[in-house]
């Protein structure tokens, strides 16, 4: 029993000690020194005093080694491994979080040349990972792109293979509460994913542009002919339908770089797996930044710097310029709401964000409030597609997450989706 395993690694039993000193949170798995090795003497609980073995006459004193074993409600361990697609052409990652805490002590311990939690950790990726190579690629590869791997979930570990993985994670001593997945792409597929998504998208703006103008132009001259307005009256109408065109189209442009931003934000993910943690951690960080950059997302971050001046005590300058649309009426009415309210909600996003385990995950939480904010504090003028994309995409981050969301920070999600109350505060 004296080789280091996953289950000592991870801090759930101990290395052997000599004698029976108690651990703040552990319990003692006790053995008593016979001539043959150790021999089973009993658990002592924490909080329990030890009783030895009464001496017998003539003998020795009694001599005893102790093993410690973790007893917190809850712990995690976390895990990744990488899979070789049954089409033969692809490979992924899966990463596993386990949450669970110790079962029966005294089977950990008797057990620990066997290793319990390694022993769980395989069966985890024989049974979970052999399911996800059966799916199809296009399948996995779509799922990843539109949901992160969530749709795809529920058919790798559905209620049969948990039950199967508590009763055999029961059998070594270690009790099974909860297991999340998380799917990564390898670099060279995610450059492919990228390039397609970006066209498509790409194809998807121009025509809902094209067709925006096409029903604006159409609208101006019915209005036109109905009304029979003055030539000085109908230029100024023509002047304000071809602005309100710019704005749109300046709008949908905003939407394709954050979807670029989010794809980018997949092949840094990648790069995690290549790089180590340390360039991945500052790649992500520079995505964060990106995405609050004037260049790549106008409204949100010029939205969030204004609030948070104001609530800083600071003023916007009376000339500020306010990117590409400066002194149209829907960019001053996204800046003139309650800027106090609006920093109040971003820290709090900020803080229930905290609980999301998942660094790429959490950033992308936090833009996607960051973008819902920014489009319900144009109140009525509000862009009802773009509002309805938003909420479809903070309501699938939320069944996504939901294994590994706190009650705090989903019942945080359920609010925010209350556009109705949130304009009614940003007012």
């Amino acid at each position: 029993m004296s080789a280091i395993s996953v289950t000592q690694m991870e801090k759930l039993v101990s290395e052997e000690r000599k004698g029976v000193g108690a651990r703040l949170g552990h319990c003692l798995v006790v053995y008593e020194l016979v001539d043959h090795g150790l021999e089973f003497y009993r658990v002592v609980n924490e909080g329990e005093g030890f009783r030895p073995r009464t001496k017998k006459f003539l003998a020795p004193d009694p001599e005893y080694a102790s093993y410690a074993v973790n007893m917190a409600r809850s712990l995690r361990f976390q895990f990744t491994e990488r899979f070789e697609h049954m089409s033969l052409g692809h490979e992924f990652d899966l990463t596993f979080t386990l949450s669970y805490r110790a079962g029966d002590a005294r089977l950990l311990v008797d057990g620990l040349t066997n290793d319990p939690l390694r022993r769980v950790r395989e069966e985890v990726t024989r049974l979970l990972g052999g399911k996800a190579m059966a799916i199809e690629w296009n399948v996995i590869v779509d799922s990843k792109v539109r949901n992160n791997f969530a749709s795809l979930l529920p058919r790798i570990m559905g209620e049969t293979e948990l039950v199967h993985i508590r009763e055999f994670a029961r059998d070594t001593g270690v009790e099974v509460l909860g297991i999340d997945a998380a799917l990564h792409l390898t670099t060279e597929d995610v450059n492919v994913v990228k390039q397609g998504v970006v066209d498509e998208r790409e194809a998807e703006f121009e025509k809902t542009a094209t067709a925006r103008a096409v029903r604006t132009s159409a609208a101006g001259t019915q209005i036109r002919n109905a009304d029979r307005k003055s030539q000085h009256d109908q230029e100024l109408y023509d002047i304000e339908l071809e602005n309100e065109v710019i704005e749109k189209r300046y709008r949908l442009r905003v939407e394709k770089q954050i979807h670029e931003n989010r794809l980018a934000s997949l092949e840094l993910a990648a790069q995690f797996q290549v790089q180590g943690m340390a360039a991945a951690a500052k790649a992500l960080s520079q995505v964060a930044e990106e995405i609050r950059s004037p260049e790549q997302l106008v409204r949100a971050s010029e939205l969030v710097a204004q609030a948070l001046q104001v609530s800083f005590g600071g003023a916007p300058a009376p000339d500020a310029r306010i990117g590409m649309l400066n002194g149209s009426s829907r960019t001053q009415r996204l800046v003139a709401g309650n800027a106090g309210e609006l920093a109040t909600e971003l820290g709090i996003a900020q803080e229930k964000a905290a609980s999301i385990p998942d660094e790429l995950d959490r950033k992308l939480f936090v833009a996607l409030v960051m973008h819902w904010f920014a489009e319900l504090q144009l109140g009525r003028g509000a862009d009802k597609e773009i509002v309805d994309r938003y909420r479809a995409e903070l309501e699938s981050i939320g069944i996504r997450l939901r294994s590994g969301l706190s009650p705090e920070l989903f019942d945080y999600v359920q609010r925010i989706l209350d556009g109705d109350a949130m304009i009614r505060r940003f007012a």
